[in-house]
Parts: C-alpha cells; structure tokens; sequence
C-alpha cells in the first residue's frame, strides 16, 4: 500500500528511562526508512528529572543538546530538530 509519504519522522526522549529501547527501535526503523529513499526526521529531546538541578532546568544546555543531536546523526536522521540552547554553561554531571 502507498501514501505517498516522502518522509518519516520520530521522537527520541533521551535520558528518559525508555530511551534505550527507543533509540535501538528507532534506528533499526530508519535504516528500512532509509532503503527505501525516504528522508528522516527525529526530533531530539531531553528528558530526566536529574537535568534539573539547584533550581536551574537543564534540558537546553549545550552540552546535552549537542550530545542528543550527534546521536541523531549517528543514527542517521537527515533532520534534527532540537531546542535551541539557552544554557551555554552546561550540566555539570
């Protein structure tokens, strides 16, 4: 069957507790996504209690987001979206 669809697009959640499994789901989806000519779109989230810490929310911090974006590369998406940074200090693990 065919929708006429040029692309597919997910949604990682990394630091969560299932993004392991989404990650490892979603990259064995767009390497068929991939032989089949089609673009990837993967949204690169953050989300863990533990980025928010002394009362700053960490979630935007440069360091994480760069690291969320290089495994939606790695995975091969074509498009990352991402939040912008808005904390260039970075978390401190």
């Amino acid at each position: 069957m065919e929708y006429g669809a040029v692309a597919v697009g997910a949604t990682i959640y990394f630091g969560s507790e299932e993004s392991r499994r989404q990650v490892i789901e979603v990259s064995e989806a767009f390497e068929y996504v991939h032989e089949l000519g089609m673009t990837i779109v993967l949204w690169c989230y953050l989300r863990n209690d533990a980025f928010k810490k002394d009362g700053t929310d960490y979630h935007t911090a440069a360091n994480l987001t760069g690291q969320a974006n290089h495994l939606g590369v790695t995975i091969q998406a074509n498009i990352v979206k991402q939040k912008l940074p808005a904390n260039s200090g970075g978390y401190s693990y």
